[in-house]
């Protein structure tokens, strides 16, 4: 917070120099035309940095002049004003700081020349305090460039112009706002407040002139955001729609996708089963197989090493022709032609064979030797394989496929 301490006034209507002590609150009391409005107007014309509101104290209608304050108008007709000739007036105001600690002065010096020609400048001064040497040389007080050659080191702003000024007071008082310029004088005019509705009106808010057309064409401004406003919402409506049926599409996609995926996946798994069991039985029948073939081999080679020595080697015999008769489909035996007619693989010991080349009508020779012709075909002896006891004969034929013959 900073407090209003001391206030120094110089050529200021009848105040030729004072310097008054303020404490906390005060009371100014004093009959009309003691001066209490001088002082309340000099506070205010260097805190609002104008001379528009003078004399509000006293008279809402006041019509006092900043020339009227230096040069000390009395209202006589002889004499006009006390003082004449160049003058120069100072109003200083001190000021404490708490937050700081330390002591400010914020002030105005005016030059008048002659009546209506005065010269106002403002200044600032961190870390001082009011004293009569800021201010006289000599006797006589400091005119401006007096003050500002004197004091040239202690000011830390000085303004000439009342912008200025205003933005120097609003800085150093803690960032003001535009209206605070305005509502000091308010605060000073001594009128009673009945209505609490015009006091916020006056002293809380801003002035503002409300212009008809402005108004109309902000309102139907407001109509078109709305009208806007409604058709942005229905299409963020359709858009949220389109939205969601989109997600549940996409959703659904995945899980076809999925779902395919899992299908493929089983069928994988089913083929490299599939596939791992037949490999698996590609290795057992082999094994089978190469297994067989050992012991065919092996079966082989041991009836080659028990064959009796009066077996006839079938790879042995010529080959000869037999003629079958032209009328049988199906015989019991064969009629062989082999120098002799004997049986092939047991000679003239097959007890069913006879010399006349012509087997018995009934039953079949001991080695169960059979056929199966189609007319008189000629057939030729390619391979003979022989076992005692149950020998087995194949044929050939020269115009089909092997006969077996058990």
């Amino acid at each position: 917070m900073k407090k209003l301490t001391r206030v120094k006034l110089i050529n200021w209507h009848r105040f030729t120099n004072v310097l008054i002590d303020l404490e906390n609150s005060v009371l100014i009391s004093g009959e009309n035309g003691a001066g209490k409005s001088t002082l309340l107007d000099a506070i205010q014309f260097v805190v609002t940095c104008s001379t528009n509101y003078f004399n509000k104290a006293a008279h809402e209608n006041g019509k006092r002049k900043l020339t009227g304050y230096i040069r000390c108008k009395t209202g006589r007709e002889n004499r006009p004003y006390e003082r004449t000739g160049e003058i120069s007036a100072h109003v200083a105001l001190e000021f404490y700081e708490e937050k700081r600690q330390r002591y400010f002065i914020v002030g105005a010096v005016v030059d008048s020349a002659s009546e209506g020609q005065e010269k106002t400048v403002r200044y600032l001064m961190d870390g001082e305090r009011l004293e009569d040497g800021l201010f006289f040389q000599g006797k006589v007080p400091k005119s401006i460039a007096q003050f500002r050659t004197g004091n040239g080191k202690k000011i830390k702003t000085w303004c000439t112009t009342d912008k200025d000024a205003k933005q120097m007071i609003k800085n150093r008082f803690g960032r003001l706002e535009d209206k605070f310029f305005k509502l000091i004088p308010k605060a000073m005019a001594f009128r009673p407040i009945d209505d609490i509705k015009d006091f916020v009106y006056s002293y809380v808010l801003d002035e503002k002139e409300v212009n008809i057309d402005i108004l109309r064409e902000n309102v139907r401004t407001y109509q078109d955001l709305q009208h806007t406003l409604d058709k942005i919402k229905l299409r963020m409506g359709r858009l949220e729609k389109i939205e969601a049926f989109h997600r549940q599409v996409a959703d659904g996609m995945h899980k076809d996708q999925m779902y395919e995926y899992f299908l493929d996946r089983v069928e994988v798994d089913i083929l490299t089963e599939e596939i791992r069991q037949l490999e698996s039985a590609i290795v057992h029948d082999t094994y089978r197989l190469e297994r067989w073939n050992k012991e065919i081999a092996e079966a082989q080679k041991e009836k080659e090493r028990d064959r009796p020595s009066g077996t006839i080697s079938m790879r042995n015999l010529p080959v000869t022709r037999i003629l079958l008769p032209e009328t049988s489909r199906r015989r019991n035996c064969c009629c062989w032609k082999r120098g002799s007619g004997s049986c092939p693989v047991r000679g003239s010991n097959c007890s069913t064979v006879s010399t006349r080349r012509r087997p018995r009508s009934t039953g079949l020779c001991r080695c169960r030797i059979r056929t199966t012709a189609s007319g008189t075909t000629a057939y030729n002896w390619e391979t003979w394989r022989s076992r005692c006891g149950s020998m087995t004969l194949r044929i050939l034929c020269k115009r089909s496929s092997p006969t077996r013959i058990r």
